[in-house]
């Protein structure tokens, strides 16, 4: 059986995967899942196939941590009684240690309800009446995350704007090497936007209908892929999960996008 060679991530060449019981080299070779194992609903199919791509052990290490992250911050964001997030959202809150019984907190060890009350202490730390937030602030709201059309106060969460863009980045090119079996590396380069539905002209939106594959990961997870009609390496990217965030993202000449 033959083993991938490089890292999807980093391009690093990957080393024999570690074995059990022993700590993994950063090169070691990994098995990562293009969309977080966790993100995955209650609802999801047990038979459906989770994309996975080579990963070196450094990577989906660090990508892992970022996931955590993003998923304990997105969620608290979303309407919890849509199906694609089914049961996520109580994962999170025991993830917070949040409505724990007596017997759950006692069975996690003192360390790990530990760990789980720093968590949600920085994530109440970051909270802020979304009516407090002056012009600039509010600019900086994600797409797809609010505000909401409800009378009732809102809030916001802080989440860090490289953590978002790392793992878009990173489900870019897993995707890429899942459908095309191709690595994304220099010239091409992947640019991530994000931004509200209404500011995408409609002529990109025209183009991507006409020309793109799309593939259903799930409830939770839609790809849409578009490749330029004069260059198959150019590649157009929209990614859509938990039916709120969207993510656009072209595969391009790195050079190109200096000149832009």
């Amino acid at each position: 059986m033959k083993r991938a060679k490089r890292c999807v991530h980093c391009l690093t060449e990957l080393t024999p995967p570690a074995k059990s019981g022993t700590t993994p080299l950063e090169t070691a070779a990994t098995k990562d899942h293009v969309f977080p194992k966790q993100w995955f609903p209650d609802n999801t199919p047990q038979n459906l196939n989770r994309w996975t791509v080579p990963a070196c052990a450094r990577c989906n290490r660090e990508l892992g941590a970022i996931e955590k992250r993003l998923l304990n911050t997105i969620i608290l964001c979303l309407d919890v009684t849509r199906p694609e997030i089914a049961g996520i959202y109580q994962r999170v809150k025991k993830g917070l240690a949040i409505g724990l019984t007596e017997q759950e907190r006692k069975q996690l060890g003192p360390n790990e309800l530990h760990a789980r009350e720093q968590e949600k202490k920085k994530l109440i730390e970051s909270i802020r009446p979304l009516d407090e937030l002056d012009s600039e602030e509010k600019k900086s709201l994600f797409p797809g995350l609010g505000a909401w059309q409800t009378p009732q106060r809102q809030f916001t969460l802080t989440f860090k704007e490289e953590d978002i863009r790392s793992e878009a980045e990173k489900m870019v090119r897993g995707c890429e090497y899942e459908i095309a079996k191709r690595y994304i590396e220099p010239p091409y380069t992947v640019q991530v936007h994000f931004v509200h539905e209404g500011d995408v002209p409609d002529g990109i939106w025209k183009i991507v209908e006409k020309f793109a594959v799309s593939y259903d990961i799930g409830p939770a997870f839609r790809v849409k892929r578009a490749t330029a009609v004069d260059e198959p390496l150019v590649v157009f990217y929209r990614i859509d999960f938990w039916g709120h965030v969207v993510v656009h993202a072209f595969i391009d000449r790195e050079e190109l996008h200096g000149n832009s």
